[in-house]
């Protein structure tokens, strides 16, 4: 099913330009010169991956949420930051090295937060418009499993110098690049929607691709 849903956007996208694009005059811009902030919901599509040996990994299909804000250099050019948390239900498969016919099933639910600077390309200059966009940013992926205890002391600015021991999880920070395509939207002069499609690439994670839908619930100020 993931692989039809860049096929229904740019369905969707091609349908509302013939119906809904209306040209503005530059004297008379939408977005020219505003900023813009907006609520996300995410949604990433399950994925399985194959390990050496016969370990695996699946990723369960999960919503998320985040936030967005950004700068409309003109009608068409948008430049802002993306922020985005999930947390995504997996099991996984895991092959003693030693003795390959043991295996260990286990599952749990990881955490992802990041960051991203985002470029939108506007198609036109008007009230619906197709977009493309791309961009670059930082994940981190939290396993919320057990590596150990951590001790140590910090001065609180409430509670003077406390110190404590703490639990350690596995997990990794990466790059994340990404690209994609969607319509947006504008209800009224201040009000607008997106609907995208993104294909996120992560390095150094065998992790290394997601697929996720968005839609976004924003303002001009």
């Amino acid at each position: 099913m993931s692989n039809r849903i860049p096929l229904l956007i740019v369905a969707t996208v091609a349908l509302a330009t013939t119906t809904l694009a209306q040209p503005l005059s530059y004297k008379d811009p939408v977005r020219w010169g505003r900023w813009d902030y907006g609520l996300r919901v995410l949604y990433t599509t399950s994925q399985d991956y194959a390990g050496a040996g016969g370990s695996s990994l699946a990723l369960e299909d999960d919503l998320g949420w985040g936030f967005t804000f950004g700068y409309n250099l003109d009608d068409r050019f948008r430049l802002g930051l993306d922020f985005g948390w999930r947390s995504i239900g997996y099991e996984a498969v895991v092959v003693d090295g030693d003795v390959p016919g043991n295996t260990i099933r286990y599952g749990g639910e990881l955490s992802t937060a990041s960051v991203r600077l985002t470029g939108d390309w506007n198609v036109l200059p008007s009230r619906f418009t197709p977009y493309v966009n791309g961009s670059v940013g930082l994940m981190s992926v939290d396993t919320n499993i057990l590596a150990g205890w951590e001790s140590g002391c910090y001065w609180d600015p409430w509670w003077g110098y406390l110190c404590g021991t703490v639990p350690v999880t596995y997990g990794d920070d990466s790059a994340i690049f990404a690209l994609g395509i969607g319509g947006r939207l504008h209800v009224s002069e201040s009000v607008f929607f997106k609907v995208g499609y993104e294909h996120t690439w992560v390095t150094d994670l065998e992790t290394d691709s997601s697929q996720m839908l968005r839609i976004d619930f924003g303002f001009l100020q």
